[in-house]
């Protein structure tokens, strides 16, 4: 299994089609860097299978601090 992560900063865009591609690879975690302080960032993440890829999971938002 795979796992395709997006993300966005600042708000969150209606659907998908507004984020931004961020990693594609086998593990279920990933760390990010570069990220600009006091700005939100919102992720989200879905499962490539055998059988397709599913929805993606509800948004995670995080604050860099």
């Amino acid at each position: 299994m795979a796992y395709i992560w997006q993300f966005v900063k600042g708000e969150l865009p209606a659907t998908e089609d507004g984020c931004h591609s961020l990693h594609i690879g086998t593990h279920s975690n990933h760390e990010a860097d570069g990220l600009e302080v006091a700005s939100y960032y919102y992720y989200i993440v879905a499962a490539i299978t055998a059988n397709g890829i599913t929805e993606f999971c509800d948004p995670v938002v995080k604050l860099v601090v």
